[in-house]
């Protein structure tokens, strides 16, 4: 579904990294957002199982300001016959030098030929504490209202919580872990690893246990803009490859 996007496993978890978080990070923590200094963009797509009718694409936006940080984002999966679009809006600030805060808003909209379409308003409340230079803790929670499509919300969009680690165990290298647990599913366990060898290089890896998902990505920093290709591969499914593009100002 649209708003679980292809690089959740990646560079969400890195919200919980000092070193490695970015624009993407707030797909699993809002208050991710606060630790932005500068404007910066994100885009990324992917091909679900290689079926042409399963693309997503996704957009999302940071703009800090002296009152807090804004993000904007925007997913769509589907097609003609049947898509899925979602809209968030993000704030996040600091709470003192230990604790930040986000908040995100909702919309989400549901569009099948021949039947009309629906919609669902929902929130997303997360809350990040900075442990040290190495530690990070979060938790994170969607729709813990259980809000639905229409008027009768007969239609459920999923709760999720999740709470997360992370350990900068270096300048290059970047372990997080998190807990989840989404309506409908078993509690998992995330993992991701990051390295970085060089300024300009670096790669990913992560597992979702709840749906065995392994996913991976590498890519390359050319100045202000990051480049990655990014791929997950479902036991059952298979493959879903995907590329990501993310303009970020140097600090």
């Amino acid at each position: 579904m649209a708003r679980f996007p292809a690089h959740w496993g990646l560079a969400g978890l890195a919200a919980y990294s000092n070193r490695f978080a970015d624009v993407f990070s707030a797909v699993s923590n809002q208050a991710a957002l606060a630790a932005v200094k500068k404007f910066s963009a994100g885009v990324s797509g992917e091909r679900r199982f290689l079926l042409k009718s399963l693309n997503v694409s996704s957009v999302a936006l940071a703009l800090p300001t002296g009152s807090g940080n804004f993000g904007w984002r925007a997913d769509y999966a589907g097609n003609q016959a049947l898509n899925e679009t979602t809209l968030g809006l993000a704030y996040a600030r600091n709470a003192g030098s230990k604790i930040a805060l986000g908040v995100q808003f909702n919309y989400t909209g549901l569009k099948a030929s021949g039947y009309g379409s629906a919609s669902a308003l929902t929130f997303d409340l997360s809350v990040l504490c900075h442990l040290g230079t190495q530690w990070n803790a979060g938790f994170h929670v969607y729709n813990p209202l259980g809000n639905g499509f229409g008027k009768e919300s007969t239609e459920q969009l999923p709760y999720v919580y999740a709470a997360g680690l992370g350990y900068d165990i270096s300048p290059q290298v970047f372990l997080g872990v998190e807990a989840e647990k989404m309506e409908g599913w078993p509690p998992g366990i995330n993992t991701v690893i990051q390295y970085r060898p060089a300024d300009q290089l670096f790669a990913r890896l992560g597992l979702r246990s709840a749906t065995a998902v392994f996913a991976f990505g590498f890519g390359v920093q050319l100045n202000r803009v990051r480049l990655e290709a990014l791929a997950s591969l479902h036991p059952y499914l298979g493959t879903t490859p995907g590329l990501s593009i993310l303009y970020a100002p140097l600090e």
